[in-house]
């Protein structure tokens, strides 16, 4: 009886491990997956996005209402949060931010991340004059550790130079514009990743998703503010 048992688990073993595999993977990497078919799909019906235009929008200076994307046919987004947030039209992401959360402390940080972006500790708030707003997002970790925020970040690679990220803090809008993207090693994120002049918005994550190689950092310029109350 016992040599019948050991037979059969010896024939079912690969195909149980082989599904158990299989099931790790999917459950690491599907928001991963699922987010780039989203954002195929999307391309492919020619769907995009922009931040919802508030009434008194005439109201400010022309200079940044050319920096305000008007498409009629763009789907409208509306921030999820204007206290604090963050949405990147290019992309479909819209996400609180979490107020200085340690970029050292792991348990701080991946408990902020089931409530939004982390803004790291170190750096400065979009008021703040020629302050470096540091926003990251890890999907490195084990996905039973995952926030809801966590993967927020994923596509941000597929961001161009002069591309756009809003954020709204105190109910006003900040607006960056891409000036560049950089990879580095894991271990070798210092000063020079800090390094900025005049206001800038600094997002980082892991690259590629759901690794820790690399740290993916997004560097983007204030290019216009204005009061996004109604």
């Amino acid at each position: 009886m016992l040599k019948k048992l050991t037979d059969a688990f010896l024939k079912t073993s690969p195909k149980l491990f082989l599904s158990i595999g299989l099931l790790l993977v999917l459950l690491t990497y599907y928001q991963t997956i699922f987010q780039e078919l989203v954002y195929y799909y999307n391309y492919i019906i020619n769907k995009h996005f922009k931040v919802e235009v508030v009434r008194n929008v005439t109201k400010i200076n022309p200079e940044i209402i050319s920096k305000i994307n008007t498409d009629p046919t763009a789907i409208s987004i509306k921030p999820v949060d204007t206290n604090f947030g963050i949405v990147i039209e290019n992309i479909n992401v819209n996400a609180p931010i979490v107020k200085d959360v340690s970029i050292i402390d792991t348990s701080s940080y991946l408990e902020s991340l089931k409530r939004g972006v982390a803004h790291a500790s170190f750096s400065g708030y979009p008021s703040e004059q020629n302050s470096n707003v540091y926003l990251f997002a890890h999907s490195s970790n084990n996905f039973w550790e995952l926030g809801k925020y966590s993967s927020v970040f994923n596509l941000t690679y597929k961001l161009n130079i002069k591309d756009q990220i809003n954020l709204f803090y105190e109910g006003r809008r900040y607006i960056y514009e891409i000036e560049n993207k950089l990879l580095v090693n894991d271990f070798k994120v210092d000063e020079t990743a800090y390094e900025y002049l005049g206001p800038t918005l600094t997002l980082q994550t892991c690259y590629p998703t759901g690794t820790s190689l690399y740290r993916l950092i997004i560097r983007a310029t204030l290019v216009g503010v204005y009061d996004y109350s109604n």
